[in-house]
């Protein structure tokens, strides 16, 4: 009995190892988007965080954790993190994985794209991307196309379709 008891609590911290910690950076504008407020932004780090921490064998920082990290090292925020930088953060976190999020906000809709950075090669991975409707120039589902881009950005293949508007590009 006692030889059971163990070895489960063994399994257990082994899988709770096995966990891959992804660090989220604030969400930046994309080129070309009509401005995106701070709690949009906001809006979409949660989500975020909450899709990939709902995905078994990863976790998830919040901002406050990675921006109080970036202030007391100097880093800036202007989204281009340096291989040097990314390196640091990865250190200071503890993270796998820097999760880069870009939102191009315009015409009654929005784009999220986001990839990776391995915290150990500073090489970019597992690019992804989702559109999404505003409603009244408000976010009308956020946390499905979130889901969908954790989803994608991690391998996955989604549960939930978002729907892509279809464009005629002859115009």
């Amino acid at each position: 009995m006692r030889k059971i008891i163990t070895l489960l609590c063994l399994a257990f911290a082994i899988t709770g190892f096995a966990q891959k910690k992804v660090a989220l950076l604030e969400a930046r504008a994309g080129e070309g988007s009509e401005p995106i407020a701070a709690m949009e932004k906001a809006m979409i780090r949660g989500e975020m965080r909450k899709a990939l921490v709902q995905m078994d064998g990863y976790e998830a920082f919040s901002r406050s954790d990675i921006d109080q990290m970036m202030n007391e090292q100097g880093f800036q925020r202007s989204g281009n993190v340096s291989e040097a930088t990314i390196h640091k953060l990865g250190e200071m976190t503890g993270a796998d994985y820097i999760c880069v999020t870009t939102i191009t906000k315009a015409s009654g809709e929005f784009y999220l794209e986001a990839y990776l950075i391995d915290i150990e090669t500073g090489q970019m991975s597992s690019p992804a991307s989702q559109y999404g409707e505003l409603v009244n120039g408000k976010f009308s589902n956020i946390l499905p196309v979130c889901k969908a881009l954790s989803m994608e950005l991690l391998g996955r293949k989604p549960s939930i379709v978002i729907p892509a508007r279809q464009y005629d590009y002859s115009k």
